[in-house]
C-alpha cells in the first residue's frame, strides 16, 4: 500500500529503481518528480526525476538529439549547475536522473514578490546573477580530455532553469535540453511558451548563436529582478521577437530606480551587437561581484536564504514533513527493475573548472592540525575503546604472519590512506596558507597527503583582492574539491573629460599616457589627487579633488585657447588732389595723384563739354530661398500636471527612427523606447531629430496604464536665405554649386 500526502495529492509510486515521492512540477516536455533511491543497510539517495512525456518520448529525432546532448551535460559538475546522473528509459517513458535541490525556482521568487508588492533587493538581484555567471562561465569553457572545447550553450537562461535552494544556492538546470527541443519544430510551441521573453536579438532573428546568447538571457533576467518587470513584452509571441529584433538596449532607456555603474553593467550585457557585449559570462560575474561588494560591503549569501525563509515559509514545512516510503514500495524497487535501461550513465567523479596541478606539501612546513572543537566524554571512551581494538587486531595479525613466515624478517607495514585537496580560484594565482603557515602554493593546485579525520584553516591570498579563509574537513580519501571567485578590493574611479578632447592627463605629475575622455581606476579611497590636462595651443588645466568613496568622481574641464588672432591696420586711403575748372559751373572734380609723378606747374583751360546723363540703376531682386538652416519654431504651452496612483508605461516610436525622447524637458533616449515607472498625469512629450520639425505634444498617462504612442512621423525642415549685392547681377553660389 503507497502512501499519499494529504496536503499535495501526491501517492507515491515505484519507477523504475527509483520511488517518486512528490510532483515537483510539469512544463511543455516534462513532469519532475521527487524520488528516492535505496541500497543495502538502510542507503538512501534523494534525488530528482525528469519523466519525459510520452508525445516526445515517442519522437526519435527529439530523443536522439537529448541523447547526444546528455553525453555532454553529464560532464558538467559545477556548484552552480544541477548536476545530471544518468539519462534512462522505464518502459516507454525516457527520463532524467539529476540532484535534487531542497528549493523553488526564480520565477515563482520573482512572482511572490510580486504578490507581496516587494521590490526585489537590488543586493540579492546582483547576486543571484553572478552565481548564474560562474556556472555559465564553467560550462562555456568546458574541454573534452584532450583539451578541445565543447561549446556548450544553454541557450534557455530563463526565470524556470534558474534554481535556489532554501539555503541560498543558485543553480541552473537544463542544459542540453533546450537545443535539442529547437532542433524539432513541432516542440517550439508547447517548450518555448513563455521564454521568448529572454532570447537574445540574433536568437530571435533565427542566427547562429555561441556562447554570448546566455550572457544576454542573463541581463535580461537582472533587469527583471531590478525593475518588476520583463524587458521585451507583447500580446503575442511575435510582437515579443519584433521587440527583441528591433530595440537596441542603452543606459538612458534604464530607469533612475537602477544606481548609474549598475546601468552600465546591465547595458553592456544587453547590447544589441555581440562584439559589443561581455565576451565572457566570467567578465559579467567579475563586474557584478565588484558593483555587489562595494555598494553592500556588508552583503552575506545568507541574506538570500533568510528572504527565501519568509517567502516560502509553508512550502518548506510542506516538504519537510512529507509522510515515509511504506516497506512494500521500497521493496518494490529493491529488486532489479525490469524494462529499465540507462542511456546516458553520468562520471563517478566530478571534474574541476580548471584542471589542477597535483603537489604535494612542501618539506619543512609544518601544519598544526585543528582539531573538531566539542565532543562529549562518551565519544572519547568509545573512540579509546574502538583504538584499543584495532590496536589489539594489528598486534594479533602481526603475530600470526610472524609465525606462518618465520624465515623472513622484513615486515611490511599497511599503507596509510590520505586525504587530498582541491582548490582553484577565479582568477588564479592567489597563495595558499595552511593553518596560518605559508605553503609556497598558488592556485589552481591539489595538496596530498592530508590526514584523515583532521581539519585544516585554508587561507587564500591576493594582491588587490579580499582574503579567503574556510575551515575544511577531511573525512575520506575522496578529494575535497572547491572552486572560489576571489573578490576584488573596492576601489574609486575618476573619469576625465575635456572640451575639446585630446588632452593628455596626468595624475600627481605622472603622464598617464591616457587621453580625454577616459577613466581612471583602482584609485585608493580617502586621498587627494592632482589632475592636470595638457593640449597643444592650449592653457593647461589643473585641479586637485579628494576621493572620498567609492561612487565614481566625473570632472570636465573646458580649455582655454592661446593661439591670439594677428590684426593689421587698415591701408591708408591716399589724399585726393583738388582740381579747378573753367568756366566753374562745371562741378569740381577729385583727381588722386598718382604715386612719383610730378605735379604739373599748369594746368591747362579745359573747353567746356557736356556729359552724358547717368545710366539710371535697375534694383536687383534678392536670390530665390534655398533651403539651409532650420528656423526656429515657437512651441505651445504645454501644462504637466501629476496625480497620485501606480505608475505606468510609455512606448514610443517614430519615423524616422532615432529621435530624442523627452519628458516634461528630461531626455529619456532615443526612439523606439519604452518608458516605465512613470507617474500618472498630464506629461509634455517631445521628439527632436536633426534635420527634422521638432514635435510636442501633451499626453494624459491613467493610473497603472500603459499607453503605446504608435508611429510619430516628424515632418522635414526647411530654412531660406536672401542674397543681395551692389552692384547687382552677381552670380550666386552656394556650397560650390550655381543657384
Amino acid at each position: 500500500m503507497a502512501i499519499k500526502d494529504s496536503k499535495s495529492g501526491f501517492e507515491a509510486k515505484p519507477f523504475g529503481r527509483y520511488v517518486l515521492i512528490d510532483k515537483l512540477a510539469i512544463g511543455g516536455m516534462a513532469e519532475i518528480y521527487k524520488a528516492k533511491t535505496y541500497g543495502v543497510d538502510g542507503f538512501e539517495k534523494l534525488l530528482a526525476i525528469k519523466r519525459i512525456l510520452s508525445h516526445y518520448s515517442a519522437d526519435k529525432d527529439f530523443i536522439s538529439m537529448l541523447v547526444d546532448e546528455a553525453k555532454l551535460t553529464v560532464l558538467l559538475s559545477h556548484a552552480n549547475i544541477v548536476q545530471v546522473f544518468d539519462l534512462g528509459k522505464v518502459s516507454d517513458d525516457y527520463f532524467i536522473s539529476m540532484e535534487y535541490i531542497h528549493g523553488t525556482n526564480l520565477r515563482d521568487v520573482i512572482a511572490q514578490h510580486g504578490r507581496l508588492d516587494q521590490k526585489f533587493p537590488e543586493e540579492i538581484a546582483v547576486y543571484i546573477v553572478s552565481e548564474m555567471c560562474k556556472g555559465l562561465d564553467y560550462a562555456h569553457r568546458k574541454t573534452d580530455s584532450q583539451g578541445k572545447p565543447l561549446h556548450i550553450v544553454h541557450r534557455d537562461i530563463s526565470p524556470q532553469n534558474i534554481l535556489i535552494s532554501y539555503e541560498g544556492e543558485v543553480k541552473i538546470v537544463d542544459f542540453g535540453i533546450a537545443k535539442a527541443a529547437m532542433n524539432v519544430s513541432h516542440t517550439m510551441a508547447g517548450i518555448l511558451k513563455g521564454k521568448v521573453s529572454y532570447m537574445s536579438p540574433e536568437q530571435a532573428l533565427g542566427k547562429p548563436v555561441d556562447h554570448r546568447t546566455d550572457i544576454f538571457s542573463a541581463g535580461v533576467i537582472l533587469y527583471e529582478m531590478l525593475t518588476g518587470e520583463k524587458l521585451f513584452s507583447g500580446e503575442t509571441q511575435f510582437e515579443v521577437l519584433n521587440q527583441i529584433r528591433t530595440t537596441r538596449v542603452n543606459t538612458l532607456m534604464l530607469p533612475d530606480t537602477i544606481s548609474g555603474p549598475l546601468k552600465a553593467i546591465i547595458a553592456k550585457a544587453l547590447t544589441y551587437n555581440v562584439k559589443d557585449r561581455y565576451q565572457s559570462a566570467g567578465d559579467f560575474q567579475l563586474d557584478l561581484t565588484k558593483y555587489l561588494y562595494s555598494s553592500y560591503v556588508d552583503f552575506s549569501p545568507r541574506q538570500l536564504s533568510a528572504i527565501l525563509g519568509t517567502l516560502f515559509e509553508n512550502e518548506i514545512k510542506r516538504k519537510e514533513n512529507l509522510p515515509p516510503i511504506d516497506e512494500n514500495t521500497k521493496a518494490a524497487v529493491n529488486t532489479k527493475p525490469e524494462h529499465e535501461n540507462i542511456v546516458v550513465h553520468g562520471p563517478a567523479d566530478k571534474t574541476l573548472a580548471v584542471a589542477p596541478k597535483e603537489v604535494t606539501l612542501p618539506t619543512g612546513v609544518s601544519l598544526r592540525v585543528m582539531k573538531p572543537k566539542g565532543g562529549s566524554k562518551r565519544v572519547l571512551i568509545l573512540s579509546g575503546l574502538l583504538l584499543l581494538t584495532v590496536i589489539a587486531s594489528v598486534f594479533s595479525y602481526k603475530m600470526f604472519l610472524s609465525k606462518k613466515a618465520s624465515h623472513s624478517t622484513e615486515i611490511v607495514s599497511p599503507s596509510e590512506d590520505y586525504g587530498s585537496l582541491q582548490i582553484t580560484t577565479i582568477p588564479p594565482g592567489a597563495r595558499i596558507l595552511i593553518n596560518g603557515e605559508d605553503t609556497g602554493l598558488v592556485t589552481p593546485t591539489k595538496i596530498t597527503k592530508l590526514n584523515i579525520g583532521d581539519e585544516y584553516q585554508i587561507k587564500l591570498v591576493k594582491e588587490n583582492y579580499s582574503e579567503w579563509s574556510r575551515s575544511i574537513a577531511i573525512t575520506s580519501d575522496q578529494p575535497v574539491t572547491f572552486n572560489e571567485t576571489l573578490v576584488p578590493l573596492a576601489k574609486g574611479v575618476i573619469e576625465v573629460d575635456s572640451s575639446p578632447q585630446g588632452a593628455h592627463l596626468f595624475v600627481n605629475d605622472q603622464d598617464t599616457k591616457l587621453t580625454t575622455p577616459t577613466k581612471i581606476e583602482n584609485l585608493e579611497i580617502a586621498k587627494n589627487y592632482r589632475l592636470k590636462l595638457s593640449l597643444p595651443n592650449y592653457q593647461d588645466w589643473s585641479n586637485e579633488l579628494d576621493l572620498k568613496d567609492f561612487n565614481p568622481v566625473k570632472v570636465s574641464a573646458s580649455l582655454v585657447s592661446t593661439t591670439l588672432v594677428a590684426t593689421t591696420a587698415p591701408p591708408q586711403t591716399p589724399i585726393p588732389a583738388p582740381v579747378n575748372s573753367t568756366p566753374t559751373t562745371l562741378a569740381p572734380v577729385k583727381v588722386q595723384k598718382p604715386a612719383g609723378v610730378p605735379t604739373p606747374e599748369k594746368t591747362k583751360v579745359l573747353a567746356p563739354k557736356k556729359l552724358p546723363p547717368p545710366e539710371p540703376v535697375k534694383k536687383q531682386e534678392p536670390a530665390r530661398p534655398v533651403p539651409l538652416a532650420p528656423q526656429a519654431k515657437t512651441e505651445e504651452t504645454i501644462r504637466t500636471t501629476t496625480v497620485s496612483g501606480k505608475p505606468g508605461m510609455l512606448q514610443i516610436n517614430s519615423d524616422p527612427h532615432g529621435a530624442q525622447v523627452f519628458l516634461n524637458s528630461e531626455l529619456k533616449g532615443t526612439t523606439p523606447l519604452k518608458i516605465s515607472e512613470l507617474s500618472p498625469g498630464t506629461l509634455k512629450l517631445t521628439l527632436s531629430k536633426e534635420g527634422f520639425l521638432k514635435k510636442s505634444m501633451a499626453v494624459t498617462l491613467e493610473p497603472g496604464e500603459s499607453k503605446s504612442m504608435g508611429t510619430i512621423h516628424l515632418g522635414k525642415l526647411y530654412g531660406e536665405i536672401a542674397v543681395d549685392s551692389y552692384p547687382p547681377r552677381a552670380d550666386v553660389y552656394l556650397d560650390g554649386q550655381s543657384m
